[in-house]
């Protein structure tokens, strides 16, 4: 997969989560301009993944792309609800375009500037680089300790 490929599948996927949140986005943020748009995609990493810790850590859903992909489901659905509820809410898309477009040129930037210095050379990130991999090989959580396992 080439770089620019994964910085498009990253903003996209960034992208259709903040989309599933707009309409509880545009509820709450009514009297903002761009009708809180630009909140939608942090509300909606911080829902759908504070939802998939909770099911994890309950032993409820194990930590796959399947829950993920239920949970996201649940929400659009929700929202779903929700804008048919509030259907007269006139979409902004001068300001949506606008954010969208910064916030890829953004995108872009930092994954340039992160691709000429990719390597992991303090401890820190070797110790991040530790608890991601031990996350990953989870099942349900708190993880395994990484020094531990196998």
């Amino acid at each position: 997969m080439s770089d620019v490929s994964a910085i498009l599948i990253w903003w996209l996927t960034i992208f259709v989560i903040g989309g599933i949140f707009t309409p509880i986005t545009f509820s709450i943020f009514r009297r903002f301009i761009d009708k809180g748009y630009i909140f939608s995609k942090i509300i909606g990493i911080l829902s759908s993944s504070y939802l998939i810790w909770l099911l994890g850590s309950f032993h409820i859903l194990p930590f796959s792309k399947m829950t993920i992909i239920v949970v996201l489901v649940g929400f659009a659905l929700l929202n779903l609800f929700l804008r048919n509820k509030n259907s007269q809410t006139k979409i902004p898309w001068r300001a949506i375009i606008l954010e969208e477009s910064l916030f890829l040129l953004t995108l872009s930037f930092w994954s340039y500037v992160r691709a000429n210095e990719p390597s992991i050379h303090s401890l820190e990130k070797y110790m991040d680089f530790g608890f991601v991999n031990s996350i990953l090989r989870t099942n349900y959580f708190p993880p395994l300790d990484m020094w531990l396992t196998k």
